[in-house]
């Protein structure tokens, strides 16, 4: 038989010594996404958007769970997975943000609902619960019509959330809009993947051609996924990193440059170009 009744739980357990425990079991996971949840309506700056956040739902994302719970990236979708599929949460996913959903998180902390009857509150919860089967079951229905529902297509889904992550860190650096779920953009990301490149590697080629790239109009088109992410991927990410004085005409790179062994002669001998 199911326990009755209910306590209270402070968010300031989060700063108590025995939270500090790492890494996160499933079920301080579970109690820590009900502490996050938000407890009424609520707007939050997302760069330049303001978003409407209801109350249970929160922001948040894979990689800021996995940094929390001290879990890795297969770990932290999985569980989400599984509470979804028990209807305990909802998880809504777009380019720039993922919102988790705690359900029934009204029927069990909000005051004032306390106060009704529980037939009432049962219904309202037996009525939440029905959505979220229903949504749940949409959401299988769709994605077993897009990927097949076999094997492969569950391998998909991971490649798919690496691609996001990496579109997503290339959109912030570049100041772009590029779409994961693009095709060709899968394809190249895909085929990196499979060469066992990992996603640190697709942020250090992004960061090195950014910072050699980005100044010249004639280069920077060459700022996107199909050039980035192509056949010489791994060049890019043995090439090292342009100096500082790059950006520089010739010129003024070699007086900088003959300034900077001269530099380093003098200290060498404790005194200073300055003296």
């Amino acid at each position: 038989m199911a326990k009755q009744g209910w306590i209270s739980l402070h968010r300031s357990i989060q700063d108590n010594w025995i939270w500090k425990d790492e890494p996160f079991d499933k079920r301080s996971a579970w109690i820590d996404i009900l502490l996050m949840a938000n407890f009424k309506e609520n707007k939050f700056l997302l760069g330049n958007e303001l978003v409407l956040v209801e109350a249970g739902s929160f922001i948040t994302s894979e990689k800021k769970l996995m940094e929390k719970w001290k879990w890795s990236n297969t770990k932290v979708r999985n569980f989400l997975s599984v509470l979804e599929k028990d209807g305990m949460i909802i998880k809504k996913t777009d380019s720039k943000k993922s919102t988790l959903t705690v359900v029934n998180y009204k029927c069990y902390q909000d005051l004032e609902k306390c106060k009704r009857s529980a037939q009432e509150v049962d219904e309202k919860c037996a009525e939440s619960a029905k959505e979220v089967r229903e949504h749940t079951n949409n959401k299988e229905n769709n994605e077993n019509h897009v990927n097949n529902a076999n094997n492969e297509n569950k391998k998909q889904t991971v490649i798919s959330s690496e691609s996001q992550e990496i579109i997503e860190y290339l959109n912030q650096t570049l100041g772009t809009n590029y779409k994961s779920t693009t095709k060709a953009t899968q394809d190249v990301i895909k085929a990196r993947l499979k060469e066992k490149y990992t996603v640190d590697d697709f942020k250090q080629v992004i960061d090195i051609k950014y910072a050699e790239w980005s100044g010249d109009p004639k280069t920077s088109v060459w700022l996107r996924p199909s050039t980035l992410f192509g056949n010489k991927f791994e060049s890019y990410l043995n090439q090292k990193p342009p100096d500082k004085y790059s950006s520089l005409p010739k010129n003024l790179q070699n007086a900088l440059s003959m300034l900077h062994d001269e530099e380093v002669k003098v200290k060498e001998q404790g005194g200073s170009i300055f003296d």
